[in-house]
């Protein structure tokens, strides 16, 4: 009987595709390049043609054949029959498991999975609430405070700057704080203004104090306090300040030396002057080094690792540009000649053994040497030259 449909074995197989099968009719009945209208008719006839044809061969075969069809059927209710009996219990436990399973795990856990988004939510509300009103708990405070002084102080500025540095580190801790529109015009209208006015004031009374050498000797601690405040509130300030006060003092040392080329015989004394300014910012780098920071550095290492394009510390920088500059202009004077070149020459050891005499004195350590070094190579030009 299968022979009866050989013919249709495609349309018989599993993965038959009506789609394809479709494509494939049409394809079949519009191979003519000559015509550029598709023909859908064609396709529909056949079709109808192959099902007359199945259905007139299948009442052939029933009519032929029927005892062998009914023995087909009953074969076919025999295996469903028994397949049934054989998988039912089975299928039911499956069914009675999968339904404990749904009742007693997935849809709790759905159910739990949404609470625990929900809480999430809250959890995350909460902490952006509590942190608010902690930023706005410090800024009250700040306000406060501007709006009591007259003007800033030492002691008050060191206060908004602890305040300050509280509010960046909340600010910090909870990043979703600056996308809060109140946070935002907090920011912009109050914090940023006063704090301006705050590191300038900072930067300024810092700068007088580290400029002073009595202050220096006397007001270490102060200067600690101030040091650190601007650390705090802008790290990037902070160093700027500290370079600008070792640059002024090169500026003034510099100038110091200069002045002793045309009367070389002052050398010593002049000299002496810049050792001193020099133990000045060896006190200042004392004081920088027992500030500590959070991360178990101090606020003299931190000024010194943002040093380009090396680490320098505050004497290195001064000695530097002290005996940079030094060095161009005895060169100049030297190649110039006349009675000043003579006089440099004649007095070249004079120039020598004050530098070594005097650099011991410009630390309370024996950390000099190198100071030492580059200051002898700023003068190595007299000992190349004959006087």
């Amino acid at each position: 009987m299968s022979g009866d449909l050989e013919e249709f074995e495609d349309i018989l197989q599993r993965d038959f595709n009506p789609r394809q099968f479709a494509n494939d009719v049409l394809k079949a009945t519009n191979n003519d390049s000559d015509h550029f209208q598709l023909d859908i008719e064609t396709s529909i006839k056949k079709i109808k043609y192959d099902i007359r044809e199945v259905e007139s061969r299948i009442d052939k075969t029933i009519d032929t054949h029927p005892w062998a069809v009914l023995e087909q059927i009953d074969k076919t209710k025999l295996v469903n029959s028994t397949l049934e009996e054989g998988l039912k219990p089975s299928l039911q436990y499956l069914d009675l498991s999968y339904g404990r399973l749904q009742d007693e795990v997935l849809i709790p856990y759905e159910k739990a999975q949404k609470l625990q988004s929900a809480l999430s939510k809250v959890h995350q509300t909460s902490t952006l609430l509590r942190d608010s009103l902690i930023y706005i708990h410090l800024l009250n405070k700040i306000t406060t405070l501007n709006n009591s002084m007259k003007t800033l102080t030492m002691d008050n500025s060191i206060q908004l700057a602890s305040l300050y540095t509280q509010l960046q580190y909340n600010l910090e801790q909870n990043q979703n704080l600056k996308s809060l529109k109140v946070i935002k015009n907090y920011e912009s209208s109050v914090i940023q203004s006063n704090k301006k006015k705050l590191i300038d004031f900072l930067v300024l009374t810092l700068s007088k104090e580290c400029l002073n050498t009595f202050k220096l000797q006397n007001n270490q601690q102060t200067i600690a306090k101030l040091s650190n405040a601007l650390f705090l509130v802008s790290p990037q300030d902070f160093t700027a300040t500290i370079h600008r006060i070792i640059l002024s003092n090169v500026a003034t040392n510099s100038q110091i030396l200069q002045r002793t080329i045309n009367s070389i015989k002052n050398f010593n004394e002049s000299f002496k002057e810049v050792v001193n300014k020099s133990h000045d910012i060896f006190r200042l780098e004392q004081i920088l080094s027992s500030v500590k920071t959070d991360n178990n550095s101090n606020i003299l290492t931190e000024y010194s690792s943002q040093r380009k394009p090396k680490f320098s510390t505050p004497r290195e920088l001064f000695w530097s540009k002290i005996s940079s500059n030094f060095k161009k202009d005895l060169e100049v004077s030297l190649n110039r000649g006349g009675p000043v070149g003579k006089s440099l020459l004649k007095n070249k050891d004079l120039v020598f053994n004050s530098i070594n005499e005097l650099m011991p004195l410009s630390t309370d350590n024996n950390d000099y040497q190198n100071d030492l070094k580059i200051m002898l190579n700023s003068v190595s030009a007299l000992s190349k030259q004959q006087s």
